[in-house]
């Protein structure tokens, strides 16, 4: 049997057949009906025709909960790798040495999916944007990219229970198999950072380009209105974290995967916003300083009668917020945005976020 099979024929024909399904969906062309009369030997098993294959491959995304193609297909690889019908063990180490070439092959295909996936969204409109296919795409990137990572460590340890001397007791192989898997994937951490960036920064951006016209909206509801003091948040607080609510209600996987992507969106959104509301917040309160001084000089220069204090006009100024009820039209403008403050912290601290240091001044 050996004379007439040649272990390196045998595995150089399996290694083609598992790189022509990957390379031929990434170049996005037909998978090729594999010929068994490559190879010169008796060896059961021959590569699975595409139509097997595409099967097998769909039955991998229903079964692991797998969102991309390219997540499926690399699950499908390995484990083509290690079927009774293909490995033998003298080609363990060969196989071994393919399995990290395919986590590989994954990790660059989704590092640059999702680079691709950034640059078309960052083309669009807000609006577009938000409501884009690339936007859901880059979601489902990254739900895999954190259910592969427990996938592969999952084959692996099955890897183990078949290639002898490997299992548990073997003076650390398997965690040396492990940490080899885990090295492979780590620039994935990376990739999710710079999806979860983007889908960030796509859901502040409507929310954080208008605060500066709604804050200009508080100022001239109390400027020259008689209007009673401000005793609730203004209503377009409650929309700042709109857009997060809604692409949360996307992610619906797994419960574990998806709140670890959840929380990743959530610190990026709360974050950008208190610190977008703080500077808008604090621009504000100084126009309002910087009128009061003005004031305040025209009426010296006047001799006028009526004096106001000076400490009154540094930032944040002119009453006890959380007390005494403002009469002064700038003093109502101030409770109001202290209430916005107030109400803004508040939702960030609930996503579990502290809020900017601005909002302490």
């Amino acid at each position: 049997f050996s004379r007439k099979w040649q272990l390196s024929a045998y595995f150089s024909i399996q290694k083609k057949h598992v790189i022509a399904v990957l390379e031929d969906f990434e170049r996005g062309k037909p998978l090729d009906a594999a010929r068994g009369s490559e190879s010169n030997g008796t060896r059961p098993s021959t590569p699975a025709p595409k139509p097997q294959v595409e099967q097998d491959v769909l039955q991998i995304k229903h079964r692991e909960g797998l969102l991309t193609e390219h997540a499926a297909r690399a699950v499908w690889a390995i484990q083509q790798c290690w079927t009774s019908n293909v490995y033998l063990e003298a080609l363990a180490a060969k196989f071994w040495q393919l399995s990290i070439q395919i986590l590989l092959w994954y990790q660059q295909a989704a590092s640059q999916c999702v680079q691709q996936l950034i640059q078309s969204n960052a083309s669009k409109s807000s609006a577009q944007a938000l409501e884009s296919h690339e936007l859901d795409e880059l979601l489902h990137h990254m739900h895999d990219m954190f259910a592969m990572r427990e996938v592969a460590m999952e084959q692996t340890r099955a890897i183990c229970r078949v290639v002898p001397g490997t299992d548990n007791g073997s003076c650390g192989i398997s965690a040396g198999l492990e940490s080899a898997v885990g090295q492979a994937l780590a620039p994935l951490d990376d990739t999710s950072n710079k999806a979860a960036d983007h889908i960030s920064s796509t859901i502040t951006a409507p929310s954080t380009t208008t605060l500066a016209s709604h804050l200009r909206r508080t100022t001239s509801q109390f400027r020259h209105t008689n209007r009673p003091p401000p005793s609730t948040p203004s209503p377009y607080i409650s929309s700042l974290f709109a857009y997060l609510e809604s692409t949360e209600s996307k992610i619906t996987h797994d419960q574990a995967t998806s709140e670890r992507i959840k929380h990743m969106l959530r610190s990026r959104v709360a974050t950008r916003v208190s610190q977008e509301f703080a500077r808008v917040c604090a621009d504000a309160l100084a126009t309002i300083s910087k009128t009061e001084a003005s004031l305040l000089r025209l009426r010296e220069s006047r001799g006028s009668n009526v004096r106001v204090d000076v400490g009154d006009v540094v930032v944040p100024s002119g009453v006890d917020l959380r007390g005494k009820v403002p009469e002064a039209d700038n003093d109502k403008i101030r409770r109001q945005i202290w209430l916005d403050v107030d109400q803004v912290a508040r939702i960030v601290r609930g996503y579990g976020v502290e809020t900017d240091p601005e909002f302490a001044r």
